[in-house]
């Protein structure tokens, strides 16, 4: 009688999860016309990097504060009651600034980064249970969540496409003087408000 026969798998987890498979680019208003919508590629390296080092919260914040929509995780859509709801996308943001007063990458002074302000009031967070392992909570009121995008051409002529990366993502504490609308010590933070 044989005993059990051990099968290895080929692949990594990371490469065919589902929840790592965002679109390679995401809509947001034109840095330099509110009105008008530009495409920025997403940097996918980063979120990879970090969920192979079990920090899945920045890609959940990619997928319900940026991109719009609940994790696609298993049983997301049937367990949470309302999945929509409270979520933001990138072409929500209702403030944008340049500059960001400090080195990011290769930009030795942080001048040709954009910081993108978004208001959330849900996010998605890792809690794993038996049903799901994402759970929709409310975010709260003194939070803004900022996304950064690394332009490629830091002048961009009339009628050229805006384009640059979206780099990273992160909650941040909001003004009290700005209706927490805003980054705490926006005045200070960034160089100049673009809108």
């Amino acid at each position: 009688m044989a005993g059990p026969k051990l099968i290895v798998v080929q692949g990594s987890w990371i490469a065919s999860s589902k929840w790592l498979n965002f679109p390679a680019t995401v809509k947001a208003p034109s840095p330099f016309s509110r009105g008008e919508l530009c495409e920025f590629r997403i940097g996918r390296e980063d979120a990879v990097k970090q969920a192979r080092a079990h920090r899945r919260q920045p890609v959940l914040d990619l997928w319900s504060c940026i991109l719009g929509e609940p994790p696609p995780v298993p049983n997301v859509m049937r367990y949470i009651e309302r999945p929509y709801d409270g979520l933001t996308s990138f072409s929500m943001a209702h403030a944008c600034f340049r500059g960001i007063r400090r080195p990011c990458g290769e930009d030795a002074d942080g001048e040709n980064i954009l910081a993108y302000v978004l208001k959330p009031t849900s996010s998605y967070e890792y809690v794993p249970n038996l049903v799901c392992v994402v759970a929709k909570s409310a975010v709260a009121a003194d939070l803004v969540f900022v996304a950064y995008v690394k332009l490629d051409h830091p002048c961009v002529p009339e009628g050229h496409l805006v384009k640059g990366v979206l780099t990273h993502w992160q909650f941040v504490e909001a003004d009290e003087g700005a209706a927490f609308s805003l980054p705490i010590d926006y005045e200070s933070r960034y160089r100049e408000r673009l809108w």
